[in-house]
């Protein structure tokens, strides 16, 4: 089944929106990394946004962002999915509900912390605010987690369970990621490419599996997962994610929008933008661990 990217948004250091994107991908620079999730302003009203934290505003944001740009805000929501990937999950809320614990023990535990503190917040709020009627689900795999999350959105397009899928990732900095990232590198043991900095944000792509009045980015041809070599050979135009081979060709994106596991969707869209914008013909997007397993997706460009 054919399934393509009608629409993509991305929050991050770089800024935010496509636009935002595609000037970072242009000019190559070095941004800060703290995400600012202030637009969302433009889409949820602020009283709703109290019950919000800040990693579901950066997921919320970028999923508005995503739908906006496929010109689908407000269209029937009866057979859209929503699929969200995390490798860290709300560690700023989760140490907040911690600290509750500390200052006030067990019994007043802060509720909203701990409801906040789940990795499918986000995705559980998305549902809620937008209506959708198709199955929820949230992947944690550290830095698989973005493959392993659009291997079950293009499962489910390719089963006809649904039209659309709103699929993305987010993460977010935090004292305890911070302090992680640090201690690591004290240890020689860095949680990503050498230099690179623990960045956060959300990217998020509206795909479909028919046809759209809009234009789409490009096609979602392949996507695997596994331990040793990817298969077949990659595209001269492949994106190196975190973790990647530096003995294959292709640029590596991380500097962009900082090391993180949600930093792979992060290169899709840059692939996606890439190839609506005829700079390149085809990516792969080629994830690696530490323990040697793979995550390798394909983009195409699309041809009606």
């Amino acid at each position: 089944m054919r399934i393509t990217v009608q629409g993509v948004g991305a929050v991050g250091g770089f800024g935010c929106g496509v636009a935002a994107l595609a000037q970072a991908l242009a000019q190559g620079g070095a941004p800060s990394f703290p995400a600012d999730p202030a637009p969302l302003d433009r889409f949820v009203p602020k009283r709703t946004q109290r019950r919000l934290d800040r990693f579901s505003r950066l997921a919320v944001l970028a999923a508005h962002l995503a739908l906006e740009d496929a010109g689908a805000l407000g269209d029937d929501p009866e057979r859209l999915a929503v699929v969200v990937a995390s490798g860290y999950g709300a560690t700023g809320t989760t140490l907040a509900m911690i600290d509750s614990i500390l200052e006030s023990g067990d019994a007043c535990t802060s509720p909203i912390h701990f409801a906040g503190s789940l990795h499918n917040t986000p995705a559980a709020h998305l549902s809620i605010l937008l209506g959708a009627k198709g199955p929820s689900l949230t992947v944690s795999q550290f830095e698989l987690s973005v493959p392993s999350a659009l291997m079950a959105a293009q499962l489910w397009l390719d089963q006809g369970r649904v039209d659309r899928v709103l699929f993305g990732a987010v993460d977010e900095k935090s004292e305890l990621n911070d302090y992680l990232w640090e201690r690591r590198a004290e240890l020689e043991r860095p949680l990503g490419p050498a230099g690179a900095a623990c960045g956060e944000g959300a990217a998020f792509f509206l795909l479909s599996s028919r046809d759209e009045p809009a234009s789409p980015y490009c096609t979602l041809d392949a996507v695997s997962t596994g331990r040793g070599p990817a298969p077949g050979q990659p595209y001269p135009g492949l994106v190196l994610l975190d973790g990647g081979a530096d003995d294959l060709p292709g640029r590596r994106l991380t500097p962009l929008w900082g090391c993180m596991p949600a930093a792979p969707a992060f290169d899709l869209a840059a692939a996606a933008v890439l190839i609506r914008q005829g700079a390149e013909e085809r990516v792969d997007c080629l994830a690696r661990t530490e323990d040697g397993d793979f995550g390798l997706i394909r983009l195409g460009p699309c041809r009606r």
